[in-house]
């Protein structure tokens, strides 16, 4: 892979998004990677840096406080605001900057999320259909006790959902995903 990574500032405060892989412009997909209650950025780019796909920019933001939101997903959609709706705002703002201005189509992007991470994955891509071309789902699922909601994108778009993190399972599941991307 060839990586860059942003690092920690010069005061030692981690950047708000963790970046590794292709620099912005030279990406031929990119994955937008949203950790799990308690969970760091760090975490995730290893992950991706272990997948072995080379052409990739990852991007992995900070949940504040490492909570995406502050209830189970499970409980109403209001319980969890407004820290929902501010997560949801970051990760569409990476999902743009993942774009590098119109360099990569919405096809050539995947959301990917952990538990709280995969939840929020799930809500975002509810909230704003077609913005990415993939779903990538991890123990997570939307939030709120309610019925799916029917405005997800059905072109291009992927989805895989593990009920398993095991290891084999996820890169599995990410290389199928990343393989649908590159032919888009």
């Amino acid at each position: 892979m060839n990586e860059f990574r942003i690092q920690n500032s010069e005061f030692g405060i981690p950047p708000a998004v963790l970046e590794a892989g292709r620099p912005p412009g030279a990406a031929q997909f990119a994955g937008v990677l949203l950790h799990g209650r308690g969970g760091t950025p760090d975490a995730v780019i290893d992950l991706a840096a272990r997948l072995g796909l080379d052409g990739g920019r990852w991007l992995a933001p900070a949940a504040d406080g490492g909570s995406w939101y502050p209830n189970r997903f499970m409980e109403p959609v209001a319980s969890n605001e407004p820290s929902l709706s501010r997560a949801i705002e970051r990760c569409d703002a990476v999902v743009r900057d993942a774009a590098g201005g119109g360099h990569l189509s919405a096809g050539r992007i995947a959301v990917i999320g952990f538990s709280q991470g995969a939840c929020l994955a799930v809500e975002y891509a509810v909230r704003h259909p077609g913005r990415c071309g993939a779903l990538v789902v991890f123990t997570g699922g939307l939030i709120g006790r309610r019925a799916p909601i029917g405005s997800l994108p059905r072109e291009p778009s992927w989805g895989c959902a593990c009920s398993s993190p095991a290891a084999t399972s996820m890169n599995g599941c990410l290389r199928r995903a990343f393989g649908k991307l590159r032919r888009c």
